[in-house]
C-alpha cells in the first residue's frame, strides 16, 4: 500500500464521524426540541415515558411544599400554607385513574389552567397557558419556582393529548394528580388582584 492509498483509506474512515459531529452541533437545538418531545424510547433496556417525568415533577412539587409550613407567600417563588380546594371532584378524579388515565391527565390541567384565567384575568388579552404563566410570572404573582413546575404539567398534558396511541401508566397518571392538585390549591390561594 502506497502513501496515497493510506491517506484515502483514513480520510474515508474519517469522514462518516466528521459528518455526524458536524450534524449533532449544527442541528443541536432542533435535535434538543425533539427529544424534549419524545414521550417514549424503547430499546437496550431503556424505556423513558411520561410515568417517569410525571413521578420527577411530583417529587419536585413535594419538596416545594415543605415551604408551606412555613408560611411563605408564593410571590417568593415557595408554596403557602392557605389551601381550598374541591375534594369531591379529587376523589372522582382518583377514581377514574385505572379506567381513564388520559381523561385525569386533561381534567386535572383543565383545573391549572382555570386558576392560571383566573389570576391572569385584566393582564392577558389572548390567553394561552404558556403567554398566562408568563405573565403571571413577570408580574410577580405567581413565583419562577412554581411557574416551572406548571409549564412541565403543560407539557406532559401535551403528550398525553396528542400522542392518542399510548395510555399513560397509573402510576404517571397518580403523580400528576397529585403535583396538579397540589398546584390549584396553591393557585387557589393566591388572591386576584386587578391590574390597575
Amino acid at each position: 500500500m502506497d502513501w496515497k492509498h493510506f491517506v484515502t483509506s483514513i480520510v474515508g474512515d474519517l469522514v462518516w464521524p466528521a459528518v455526524v459531529i458536524f450534524a449533532l452541533v449544527y442541528f443541536h437545538r432542533p435535535l434538543v426540541a425533539l427529544l424534549k418531545r419524545i414521550k417514549s424510547v424503547k430499546g437496550g433496556g431503556l424505556e423513558v415515558q411520561f410515568d417517569d417525568d410525571a413521578e420527577a415533577l411530583e417529587k419536585t412539587t413535594e419538596v416545594l411544599l415543605q415551604g408551606r409550613a412555613a408560611g411563605v407567600s408564593s410571590v417568593t417563588g415557595t408554596l403557602t400554607a392557605t389551601v381550598s380546594t374541591d375534594p369531591e371532584r379529587s376523589i372522582r378524579l382518583r377514581g377514574m385513574v385505572d379506567s381513564s388515565p388520559r381523561s385525569v391527565v386533561i381534567e386535572s390541567w383543565i383545573r391549572v389552567e382555570q386558576q392560571l384565567i383566573r389570576l391572569s384575568s385584566g393582564y392577558v388579552r389572548k390567553p394561552g397557558p404558556r403567554v398566562m404563566l408568563r405573565t403571571m410570572t413577570q408580574v410577580g404573582v405567581i413565583g419562577s419556582d412554581l411557574a416551572g413546575i406548571i409549564d412541565s404539567m403543560l407539557d406532559l398534558r401535551n403528550s398525553v393529548a396528542h400522542d392518542i396511541d399510548e395510555e399513560p401508566g397509573q402510576e404517571g397518571v397518580s403523580a400528576y394528580l397529585n403535583t396538579a392538585i397540589a398546584v390549584v390549591k396553591e393557585l387557589e390561594s393566591i388572591p386576584y388582584e386587578p391590574p390597575f
